[in-house]
């Protein structure tokens, strides 16, 4: 973990490179900093666009946002004002179909 405000771009493509399948190493943006030890909502622009870099820059890296439930109003705001979003849909394979999971009570 590491929640510096400046994301380090190249440690996270050498511990990409390190690794077998690149496609398992996970980005997670943590939405908040601490100030003098209590969690303060980051900016919505710097959320926004550490996982604009994270889709552009990083393909097939999983994303996501530490403690999403805690998105602040100005972070949800700037999330979805950005209109150059791509969908993004799961990249997983498995052997279980939707029917094999329901019978088998997954």
């Amino acid at each position: 973990m590491d929640y510096r405000p400046e994301v380090d771009i190249s440690a996270i493509e050498a511990a990409r490179a390190g690794l077998r399948n690149p496609q398992k190493l996970w980005l997670l943006a943590a939405n908040y900093d601490f100030v003098d030890g209590a969690p303060v909502p980051r900016a919505g622009k710097w959320l926004r666009e550490v996982l604009r870099y994270a889709q552009d820059n990083l393909a097939g890296t999983a994303v996501g946002i530490y403690l999403l439930g805690q998105l602040s109003e100005e972070q949800l705001a700037s999330l979805a004002s950005d209109n150059t979003k791509i969908p993004s849909a799961p990249k997983w394979s498995t052997s279980i179909q939707n029917h094999d999971a329901r019978h088998s009570g997954i």
